[in-house]
């Protein structure tokens, strides 16, 4: 039994990449493309950390402390797992859409746990080879190549993954947990995720400063290693080429995972199943009121984004680090989060609208609005209005979520910046702008590439082939005004090349908004 479930978990991964719309097999090229999209973003990503390995690298491993390195790197990547797969943890294991099909059948429920974990352990894993991955690379070429290192090193990405899941599991249990107890479970899922990501921000601000720190206090940090963080110490030294170490590590992480499970395995089945049901509407006599079609359909998509937590926290993630972010501009300037000559000279400006821009490009809502429909899609399918009143319907919500906010981030981003006055119109132009091609971008994505057949919503909204592209296409497009500013930037002030990209980026639109007028109609129709 154990083994159908792994089975069914890996083919619903598989899934991801290769089946397209009503369960039709894509083709070669079309697999290819995504395996071409997937190998870039593990590229970008691994790249971010080669050179924080490096430095670490040439502080620690060529002055005759290579286990502090590997560990400290090992300490890095646990807290790269622990971020990324936390978010997801609760919907894997609790969330999932057949859980109670699956609960429901002679099916131990510890096994239904355990296929949960190996999905979400997988997950992790690429996570955490991001940074493991490089931290090898440079230390073979800084220092020197080491079969046992190598060997080591391997075995321990694996290990290590294995811990990081275990804590994944049981922040992801502690979650479940502690909402299935409170009311209002949306909307505390939301604050709690929130309050994580200003910590998360806090973190970040005074990154620059810690590894300054970290480099120039070696022999402190090995005896925090070696004490409170023995783990990771063990790690280090094992992948250093210290076998017994090596299995010391193995063991802590080994039994840190059996303990998670044993305690996760004999709640499961009481968590997953738990539902305090809804508070029972009192009837309330009152006359009703009569809506036009387009205020009714936006009534349904905003209610459908208000009630998921996982479509609020993930396609909407450009606009709550904006106004995080902005907040910290405002209250410090530009120090800890930008500098002016970061990488476009002293064009403060310019750089502003780009980091403004950017933040649009991360907000998915059209990009994944169609395939949350699901197999319900029939529903508005029948619905006596036309295919386009339901897609603008869709893309509003994303204005409303993204465009409003953003204007006010805008302002806060330029007061914070300290720009004049006819700047800061520009920027929130640039921000409407930006938000308006995003939009509809996303959602004409999302119609040549839905999802309809997910088991759970977090499929659709952060997995869906439409939202990726969405989301590394426009931080693409974000980027090309920065590559051809030093192409041409020269001769153009700052605020006519911003208003030329603008020019572009509405043109675009706008022949994006005649496509969905037409052709995504009858895309849409045809679903």
């Amino acid at each position: 039994m154990l083994k159908a479930l792994l089975k069914k978990q890996l083919l619903e991964t598989l899934a991801f990449f290769t089946m397209g719309k009503e369960g039709k097999r894509r083709s070669p090229m079309a697999v290819a493309g995504f395996a071409l999209l997937m190998a870039y973003c593990l590229f970008a990503g691994g790249f971010m950390f080669w050179g924080v390995a490096k430095s670490f690298c040439e502080a620690f491993a060529l002055n005759g402390y290579a286990w502090l390195y590997f560990a400290m790197m090992g300490t890095m990547a646990t807290g790269v797992g622990i971020v990324g797969g936390m978010f997801i943890a609760k919907a894997k294991l609790y969330d999932a859409k057949d859980n109670e099909l699956l609960l429901a059948m002679p099916i131990p429920s510890k096994y239904i746990l355990f296929s949960r974990a190996f999905s979400l352990y997988a997950f992790i894993l690429l996570f955490q080879a991001l940074v493991l991955v490089p931290t090898l690379l440079v230390y073979f070429i800084t220092v020197g190549f080491s079969a046992l290192t190598l060997l080591f090193g391997v075995l321990s990405i694996f290990a290590l993954t294995l811990g990081t899941t275990a804590l994944c599991c049981l922040l992801g249990f502690l979650i479940a947990w502690l909402i299935s107890r409170l009311p209002m479970k949306n909307l505390t899922t939301i604050i709690l995720t929130v309050g994580f990501l200003i910590g998360y921000f806090l973190l970040v601000s005074k990154i620059t400063e810690g590894l300054t720190y970290l480099v120039a206090n070696g022999d402190k940090v090995s005896r925090v290693m070696e004490t409170a963080l023995f783990p990771f110490s063990a790690f280090g030294k094992g992948v250093a080429g210290k076998p017994l170490f090596f299995l010391a590590f193995l063991g802590i992480f080994g039994a840190l995972f059996a303990l998670v499970y044993l305690l996760l395995s004999r709640t499961y089945l009481r968590i997953a199943t738990r539902n305090r049901g809804e508070r029972k509407a009192k009837y309330k006599g009152t006359v009703g009121v009569k809506r036009s079609a387009k205020t009714a359909l936006l009534k349904k998509e905003l209610l459908r984004f208000i009630k998921s937590p996982v479509y609020v926290l993930n396609a909407s993630m450009g606009t709550i680090i904006a106004v995080i972010f902005a907040l910290f501009s405002l209250v410090d300037g530009t120090n800890g989060l930008f500098t002016a000559d970061a990488f476009l000279g002293d064009n403060l400006f310019l750089m502003t609208v780009i980091f403004a821009c950017a933040f649009t490009g991360m907000n998915t809502i059209t990009a994944c609005s169609v395939s949350l429909e699901g197999d319900s899609i029939w529903v508005v399918r029948s619905l006596p209005v036309s295919a386009w009143e339901t897609l603008k319907a869709k893309l509003t919500l994303h204005l409303l979520v993204s465009g409003v906010p953003l204007l006010f981030v805008g302002l806060l981003l330029g007061i914070g910046v300290g720009l004049g006055v006819w700047y800061i119109l520009l920027l929130l132009l640039a921000s409407a702008v930006c938000s308006f091609f995003f939009g509809v971008f996303g959602l004409m994505l999302n119609l040549k590439f839905p999802n309809l057949k997910w088991t759970n919503e977090t499929v659709a909204v952060k997995q869906g082939i439409a939202t990726m592209l969405a989301m590394f296409g426009g931080w693409g497009i974000m980027l090309l005004p920065v590559l051809l500013h030093f192409a041409i930037g020269e001769y153009f002030v700052a605020w006519a090349y911003v208003l030329l990209w603008l020019g572009v980026l509405a043109c675009a639109g706008a022949g994006l908004i005649v496509w969905l007028k037409k052709r995504g109609a009858r895309i849409f129709e045809a679903l």
